[in-house]
């Protein structure tokens, strides 16, 4: 199990030589387990959240991932 943390920032852009207030400058959290089936299979889960989000993307996300291994 894990603990996911971070931050980013950047992005800004003008129009006709004005800089634009659109910075983004956002942070997620989230959370990873993974959980072995076998020698050669595991299933993975993990969820993330917007913390933070000035400008940019806040979202929510969900996901399972089977993994196999040769």
């Amino acid at each position: 199990m894990s603990l996911n943390a971070n931050f980013f920032w950047g992005g800004e852009n003008s129009f006709n030589g004005e800089k634009s207030d659109n910075r983004q400058e956002n942070s997620r959290l989230g959370v990873t387990f993974s959980m072995p089936l076998s020698q050669h299979q595991s299933v993975k889960f993990a969820a993330h959240t917007g913390v933070v989000t000035k400008i940019g993307n806040d979202s929510d996300t969900l996901g399972i991932s089977w993994l196999y291994r040769f």
